[in-house]
C-alpha cells in the first residue's frame, strides 16, 4: 500500500509537467510564421479618372551660375546647384515608383520656366494660370510638384582603436609564435538630410489633392588608415543629395498610390487529420492549393476546422488588397470562437480600413 500510494504522488507531481509540455507540443504544432506581401492602400488616393500624370520641379533654373558656385556645390552639397540636383533625382524617383505601382496612361516630366533658387519652405499653391497651361498643352489630368527642396549635411571623422590578433610564422622547438598588436582606423561619417515639400494638383476639378512636407536622411560610414583617408572615401556630398532625393521621391510617390509590404503573419495550421502536410504547402508558397482546402473546411462541422480556415482565408483576402471579406471572414471567426489572436487581427484589419494605417505587425 505504502509503495502504491508514493507511485500515486509520484505521477500526480508528475501530471501537471507532462501536461503542460504536451500542451505547448500541441500549440507549437498549431501555428506557422512566415513572410507573406500584403497589399498597402495609399495614404492619399488618386482619382481613377487621373491618367495623365505630370511631375514637375518648382525649383526652376538658375539664371547665372558661375563655374566657381558649381565647383563649391559640388563638393559642399549645398547650394542652388545642388538643390536641383535633388530635385531633379525626386522628380525621378517620384515617376519610377509611380510607374511601378499603377497603371497610368502616361507619366511625364514637365520643364516650368522659372528663374529661381528654390524655397526654403513651402510656397503658394502654383498659379491657376500654369497649372491650366500644364493641362491644355500636356493634356495632363493632375501634377505631382516638388514645391521645395533643402539639403542639409554634416561630415565629420573619429578614431576608434581596434586589437587585432596577428600570427608571426616564427617557429623553434615546436613553438609558435603570436603577436598582438593596437591598430588604429578613423572612420568618417557623413549624414546627408533633405526637407521637402510636395503638392497633388487635380487639374481636373482645379483643387489641391494633397500637401505633404517631411524631412529624410541618408548615412555614410567608411573607415581608412588616416582621418583624411577615412573623409576621402565618403562619396561626393552633391552625389549623395543626388541619391537621397531619388529616395524622398519614391517616398512621396508611396503616400499616393498602392502597393505592397512585406509582413509577417502566423497561419493556424489546423487538425493534422484534416489539413495534411499544409505546413510543406506553405513553406513552398502553394497558396492556390491552400486555398482550396480552406473553402473546403469552411464546410466542415468541427468548429475548430472551421475556425482555421476563416482565419487563414482572410489572411490569404489581406494579401490580395481585399480588407472587406478579410474582415467578414474574422468576424465569423470570433463569433465561433472568440479567441484573442482572431480578435487582434480584426482589430488591425479594421484600423487598416479606417485609418489606411501602415501598423502591420503580426497579431498575436
Amino acid at each position: 500500500m505504502l509503495e502504491e500510494n508514493m507511485n500515486r504522488r509520484w505521477s500526480n507531481s508528475l501530471f501537471p509537467v507532462f501536461g503542460m509540455a504536451l500542451f505547448i507540443l500541441f500549440t507549437s504544432c498549431g501555428v506557422h510564421k512566415m513572410a507573406v506581401d500584403v497589399y498597402r492602400p495609399p495614404e492619399v488616393t488618386i482619382p481613377e479618372d487621373l491618367q495623365r500624370i505630370a511631375v514637375i520641379c518648382r525649383l526652376g533654373e538658375i539664371e547665372s551660375q558661375d563655374i566657381d558656385n558649381l565647383v563649391e556645390g559640388i563638393f559642399t552639397g549645398q547650394g542652388g546647384f545642388v538643390q536641383q540636383l535633388g530635385a531633379h533625382q525626386a522628380t525621378l524617383g517620384a515617376m519610377d515608383y509611380l510607374e511601378y505601382s499603377r497603371e497610368f496612361e502616361e507619366l511625364f516630366r514637365v520643364k516650368l520656366n522659372f528663374v529661381d533658387t528654390g524655397y526654403c519652405e513651402m510656397p503658394p499653391p502654383l498659379d491657376q494660370q500654369i497649372l491650366d497651361q500644364v493641362k491644355e498643352e500636356y493634356h495632363a489630368d493632375a501634377a505631382v510638384v516638388v514645391e521645395y527642396l533643402v539639403p542639409s549635411n554634416q561630415s565629420f571623422a573619429e578614431s576608434r582603436r581596434a586589437y587585432e590578433q596577428q600570427k608571426k610564422n616564427e617557429v623553434w622547438e615546436n613553438t609558435v609564435v603570436y603577436n598582438v598588436g593596437t591598430v588604429e582606423r578613423f572612420i568618417a561619417v557623413l549624414k546627408v538630410e533633405l526637407s521637402t515639400g510636395w503638392r497633388l494638383y487635380d487639374l481636373r476639378r482645379n483643387r489641391i489633392v494633397d500637401e505633404y512636407e517631411s524631412s529624410d536622411s541618408i548615412f555614410w560610414e567608411v573607415d581608412g588608415s588616416s582621418r583624411r583617408t577615412a573623409l576621402s572615401r565618403l562619396p561626393n556630398k552633391s552625389r549623395a543629395v543626388e541619391e537621397v532625393g531619388f529616395m524622398v521621391g519614391e517616398k512621396y510617390a508611396l503616400r499616393i498610390v498602392p502597393g505592397w509590404r512585406t509582413v509577417q503573419r502566423t497561419f493556424l495550421t489546423g487538425k493534422r487529420s484534416f489539413y495534411s502536410n499544409i505546413r510543406k504547402k506553405l513553406k513552398r508558397r502553394m497558396y492556390g492549393d491552400m486555398k482550396e482546402i480552406w473553402q473546403q473546411g469552411l464546410r466542415s462541422d468541427n468548429t475548430d476546422i472551421r475556425v482555421t480556415a476563416l482565419y487563414n482565408l482572410a489572411i490569404l483576402h489581406e494579401m490580395e488588397g481585399d480588407l472587406e471579406t478579410s474582415r467578414q471572414l474574422l468576424e465569423e471567426a470570433v463569433e465561433l470562437k472568440n479567441f484573442s489572436r482572431a480578435r487582434n487581427y480584426l482589430k488591425m484589419i479594421i484600423d487598416k480600413q479606417n485609418t489606411r494605417g501602415i501598423n502591420e505587425a503580426d497579431p498575436e
